[in-house]
C-alpha cells in the first residue's frame, strides 16, 4: 500500500485551490496552483462559466498498483520524459481512513504536475493525476468521474473499474499498466483495454517487490509488453511512434497488405481451426499490427511467414484475436 499520514481534517478544499487543480498549466515542468495551494490560478468571481472541455487528442495511461507501488512509481516518473504527450492517471489501493502524500512524493520525482483528480477533471497531456483516498473512478469523454464506493474494502477493485472505463471511453488511445502489488485488481481491466485495441505493460515479476497483480496479469495473456518499470516510458513512446495507437480508417486497403493479412488468417486458421475471414476487418488488422509490431516485424507477408513457423506466437495472435473479438461483418470492415 503506497505511504500515507492520518488526515488532519476533513471537508471541501478551497474554492482557488479546487479551481486551479482542474485548469493546471499546459507546461511540463511549470508549478500549479494544485500544487502551492496559491490562488493566483483562479478564475474571478464574476467570469462565466468555461465550456466541457474536449476528450483529449492523447494516449491516456492508467497504471494500477497495490503493495511496493510507491517504488515502481516512482521509477517509472525518473525514466518518463516530461512531454511524452501522453496523460496518466493513477489508481493505487490506498488506505480510506489516511490522508494520500502519493501527489507530493511523486511530484519530486518528474517535472510534468502531479495532482490528485477531482471530479469532472479533463485530463490533459503531459500531466499525471492521483485517485484520492476512499473514492472509485472512472473516466468520461476524457474526464475523471469520482464516487464514493458502494463496496466494502477488500472487495473493491479500483484498478478493474478505471481500466475499464478507460478501455470504453479511449478506445485504441487507452493504455494500461499494471505494477507491483498483491492478488488480481487489474487483469479484467487490462483483458478490456487489450479488446479495445489499446495496449497493455506488466512489470517484470522478477523486478516487482511483490509480483501477485503482475504475475495475474501475464498469466491471463493481456500483457503486451512485460517490462521492468524503468523501461516502460521507453516502450510507450515507441508504442506510440510506430502509430500502434492511432485509428486508422482505411478506404482500400493496399492490395500488398491485404495479401499478406490474408496469408496470415489462413495460417491461424490451419494452426488453430478458427477462421477469422469474416470478422471486422479494422480491429483484427489493428491487432494483428500490434503483434507484428511486438515481434519487429513491419511486413504482412514476413508475419505470415514467421507465424508459419512459430506455433507459439500462432497461439498469442489467436488469444489476442478472441479478446473482446468483433462479430463476423456481411459488408465492408
Amino acid at each position: 500500500m503506497v505511504t500515507s499520514k492520518p488526515a488532519a481534517r476533513t471537508g471541501a478544499k478551497p474554492a482557488a485551490r479546487r479551481s486551479a487543480a482542474r485548469q493546471p498549466p499546459a507546461g511540463p515542468g511549470a508549478a500549479t496552483d494544485a500544487e502551492t495551494g496559491a490562488a493566483s490560478g483562479a478564475a474571478p468571481a464574476s467570469a462565466a462559466p468555461a465550456a466541457p472541455p474536449l476528450a483529449p487528442a492523447c494516449p491516456i495511461v492508467g497504471i494500477g498498483a497495490s503493495a511496493g507501488g510507491l517504488e515502481a512509481f516512482e521509477a517509472f516518473f525518473r525514466a518518463c520524459p516530461a512531454d511524452t504527450g501522453m496523460a496518466f492517471v493513477l489508481v493505487p489501493h490506498l488506505d480510506p481512513g489516511h490522508q494520500s502524500l502519493l501527489t507530493e512524493i511523486l511530484q519530486r520525482a518528474t517535472a510534468m504536475p502531479v495532482v490528485e483528480a477531482l471530479d469532472q477533471l479533463a485530463v490533459a497531456p503531459n500531466h499525471v493525476y492521483v485517485i484520492p483516498p476512499n473514492r472509485e473512478m472512472l473516466i468520461l469523454n476524457g474526464a475523471l468521474q469520482l464516487s464514493v464506493p458502494e463496496l466494502v474494502r477488500g472487495q473493491r477493485m479500483p484498478i478493474d473499474g478505471f481500466l475499464r472505463s478507460l478501455a470504453e471511453d479511449q478506445a485504441e488511445r487507452a493504455i494500461g499498466i499494471i505494477l507491483s502489488g498483491t492478488a488480481s485488481d487489474g487483469t479484467l481491466g487490462l483483458r478490456a483495454i487489450l479488446g479495445g485495441g489499446g495496449v497493455c505493460l506488466v512489470q517484470d515479476p522478477a523486478t516487482a517487490k511483490y509480483d501477485g497483480m503482475p504475475g495475474s496479469a501475464i498469466n491471463a495473456g493481456y500483457a503486451t509488453h512485460i517490462l521492468p518499470v524503468e523501461q516502460m516510458p521507453a516502450a510507450l513512446i515507441e508504442v506510440v511512434r510506430q502509430g500502434v495507437l492511432r485509428q486508422q480508417v482505411l478506404p482500400v486497403v493496399p492490395e500488398k497488405v491485404q495479401s499478406g493479412i490474408n496469408q496470415i488468417l489462413l495460417q491461424l486458421r490451419s494452426g488453430t481451426g478458427h477462421d477469422f475471414s469474416l470478422y471486422k476487418k479494422s480491429t483484427i488488422g489493428r491487432r494483428i499490427q500490434r503483434r507484428m509490431a511486438q515481434n519487429a516485424i513491419e511486413d504482412e507477408a514476413v508475419y505470415a511467414r514467421f507465424l508459419k513457423g512459430n506455433p507459439v506466437e500462432t497461439q498469442l495472435l489467436f488469444k489476442e484475436l478472441l479478446i473482446n473479438r468483433s462479430r463476423p461483418a456481411t459488408i465492408g470492415n
